[in-house]
């Protein structure tokens, strides 16, 4: 098995993702983080002085991550995927979780279209030569 390389600071980050992705930020306490990262509970602490810096911290990597996949998707161009980056990042634990977020996000847009007056958006294609309506 190959050693991991990552700073202590980085496997402490990486496991509060996977935590949180897995369990919800109830699961994000500085001893289950401490003891998924082969870390003490004063490390924790010690690199990111809080439960919620560390938060902040996940956020902002997972911000990166997000932002550098869509960047690189962008420079694909037509006919691109925008998720192949984020399914081959180093991250394929948060996938799940956006899924979801993502359907329940879809729904709430959903229900909201007709309440502000706003046509749906049709879900299949019309037939050939057909005009849509």
């Amino acid at each position: 098995m190959p050693q991991d390389d990552r700073t202590a600071k980085a496997r402490i980050r990486d496991v509060a993702i996977a935590l949180v992705a897995a369990e919800g930020t109830d699961a994000l306490t500085a001893r289950r983080v401490a003891q998924a990262a082969d870390v003490s509970p004063g490390l924790v602490t010690h690199h990111y002085g809080s439960m919620d810096g560390l938060q902040e911290a996940c956020d902002r990597h997972i911000a990166t991550l997000v932002r550098d996949a869509k960047q690189d998707a962008m420079a694909q161009g037509v006919g691109l995927d925008p998720l192949t980056p984020l399914r081959a990042s180093d991250m394929p634990s948060l996938m799940p979780t956006m899924s979801t977020l993502t359907a329940a996000t879809a729904g709430d847009i959903a229900a909201a279209t007709p309440a502000a007056g706003v046509a749906a958006v049709p879900t299949t294609s019309p037939p050939t030569g057909a005009v849509p309506e």
